[in-house]
């Protein structure tokens, strides 16, 4: 006897996307010798790209120099006082932040300062989750107890007048690379190097493993000694695509370049950690590409500060025994799979809540509640629900009579911004135009649902969002071939701001289908003109009755190579499917 089916969340909101068609391409566009293949041609026009020299310079895959800090507000005086300390040999600590971006930014400086320094003179230190984000006094302590004369704030500090206060007072000098935008004044008594601070800069996309980047730079500039004998500086490429790629930055201008550079770095890394890491993950090393980083690479190390420490991911980077690197990739893993499991969990009760609401499709704003629910993933439910439900999500973990809440918000609504005009009902509250943090007294609950409600209603978009593909062009018949994957991979890495295109595919032919994974995933064996390959979409098993009578279709999605038992055949990955 067959089971029932229940449907998800995710498939109770499958209405029909809106298929949003190409730009069109002015006959006069040509790219002359910079590349002949139309289609990449028209990829490179729809992103912006409409010059030889503009196109030359965006598939121009050799290393180029690094801005000088000088592009970076502050950044200079911030290399000064770093400078001034390895010459004095004063001992240095390193406050970095729990996500992959500040625990490969504390990596990275730590690394550097550390051969132009000795390993004793450097201290790192991340916070502990159930400490919030960003300096606590604890690290301080620990900082100035170390006898450091400086601290360096990573991925952090850029508004926290408080505790940069406090480390004055305990005789620490404070620089802060940080890139977060700024909601109030920065500190007075710190150099504080954020491109945040400039607001017509192209560098305002930098994450901080970025910005660190340019200090260590800078520094190896002015000679002193940051690399291993017959290493430069370049070598630290591999933790800045990771931190990159991990914090969703946009993969355009600098950041392109520096992760196209960082992944060749990654495919041949000799960092015991990060070879550790991706043998656990199970990747070839030699392949590593920007999706890696994002799916496999990235949850791994930051299950260690949602589950337990950062501090064994830290630990993960700076080893350089196999041995431990393998134990501690070990570790993570196994605390993803944990991670994976709660969350899991958490969204089921999560959506069971939203459910219960009798206008929850059509609700501009929803937030959930539950005392069980772990400080680390609460952002991440967010994010998922956000995604589903295409709306502004606030998921609050209750503890006595306070709710720490993780918020996440689609384009159209600034949630950052809202939050700030409800400061007389917060007690905390922080972030960007669609992710924020926040805390507010259980009692507030009711009153702050309501308000939210009323500025999702007056913000002048309709909420929730309409769900859009964007086809960044069609596909011929000649075009549907491995040898156009090849080509389209001269425009990676693909991620934030630089997305893999989306191809149609017109009045293909549906062979046969089938589902996968228990009916989770849909697989159709289609034909184009002469040419067969398969399609897959994900989590869309349900979608097969459709095809019963629907037999000729137009695909969305991404083309790929399937490698499989050493053989390759064309696939698609579809965003949609619909009759043609």
């Amino acid at each position: 006897m067959s089971q029932k089916h229940t449907p998800s969340l995710s498939e109770m909101m499958r209405d029909a996307a809106t298929w949003i068609e190409p730009e069109a391409i002015p006959r006069s566009f040509d790219l002359g010798p910079v590349h002949r293949d139309s289609l990449i041609a028209h990829l490179l026009y729809r992103r912006g790209i409409r010059t030889a020299s503009a196109a030359n310079d965006y598939l121009d895959t050799r290393q180029k120099p690094v801005p000088s800090a000088s592009v970076i507000p502050n950044l200079t005086a911030a290399v000064d006082r770093v400078a001034s300390a390895i010459d004095r040999a004063e001992r240095i600590g390193i406050f970095g932040d729990y996500d992959v971006d500040g625990i490969t930014s504390t990596a990275l400086l730590t690394t550097a300062l550390r051969l132009a320094l000795d390993t004793v003179s450097i201290l790192p230190i991340l916070p502990e989750r159930s400490e919030g984000y960003g300096l606590s006094e604890r690290g301080i302590d620990r900082i100035a107890d170390f006898g450091a004369k400086l601290m360096i704030c990573v991925d952090c500090g850029s508004t926290d007048r408080e505790n940069v206060a406090y480390a004055r007072s305990r005789g620490l000098d404070v620089v802060i690379l940080d890139h977060h935008q700024m909601s109030a004044a920065s500190p007075v008594d710190g150099i504080v190097a954020n491109p945040q601070l400039d607001s017509d800069s192209e560098f305002r996309i930098l994450t901080g493993v970025g910005l660190t980047y340019l200090l260590v730079c800078a520094l190896a500039a002015r000679g002193y000694r940051i690399a291993p004998d017959g290493a430069s500086e370049t070598d630290y490429l591999d933790l800045v695509a990771l931190g990159t790629v991990a914090d969703v930055a946009p993969l355009m201008g600098l950041n392109r370049h520096l992760v196209r550079q960082g992944l060749h770095i990654l495919r041949q890394t000799r960092r015991p950690g990060i070879s550790a890491l991706i043998s656990e993950s199970r990747l070839s090393q030699k392949g590593l590409e920007a999706s890696h980083i994002a799916y496999q690479l990235a949850p791994r190390i930051n299950a260690a500060g949602r589950l337990a420490s950062a501090s064994a991911a830290l630990d993960l980077m700076l080893s350089t025994n196999g041995k431990t690197a393998m134990e501690l990739a070990g570790h993570l893993n196994k605390l993803n799979l944990d991670r994976r499991g709660k969350q899991e969990l958490a969204v089921a009760d999560a959506t069971r809540d939203i459910l219960a609401l009798p206008d929850w499709k059509t609700r501009g704003f929803v937030s959930v509640v539950s005392p069980d629910w772990e400080a680390g993933l609460i952002g991440v439910i967010a994010g998922r629900l956000c995604e589903t439900l295409r709306c502004p999500v606030i998921v609050f973990r209750r503890e006595g009579d306070t709710l720490t809440g993780s918020a996440r918000s689609v384009k159209g609504f600034d949630i950052a911004e809202s939050l700030r005009t409800l400061t007389n009902l917060l007690t905390r509250h922080g972030g960007h135009e669609q992710a924020a943090g926040l805390t507010l007294p259980t009692a507030h609950l009711d009153q702050f649902n309501k308000a939210m409600l009323e500025l999702v209603a007056a913000c002048g978009t309709d909420i929730p969002v309409a769900r859009t593909i964007q086809i960044d062009a069609d596909l011929d018949e000649a075009h549907l071939s491995q040898n156009t994957v090849r080509a389209i991979s001269e425009l990676e890495p693909f991620g934030q701001g630089n997305h893999q295109p989306i191809l149609r595919v017109r009045n293909a032919r549906i062979q046969r289908y089938s589902t996968m994974s228990d009916g989770k995933h849909l697989k159709l064996f289609v034909t184009a003109g002469s040419r067969h390959f398969e399609a897959i979409q994900w989590n869309a098993g349900w979608r097969s009755k459709e095809f019963v009578v629907t037999r000729t279709v137009d695909l969305a999605g991404r083309l790929d190579i399937n490698e499989f038992n050493e053989q390759t055949r064309l696939q698609m990955i579809l965003d949609d499917v619909r009759p043609a």
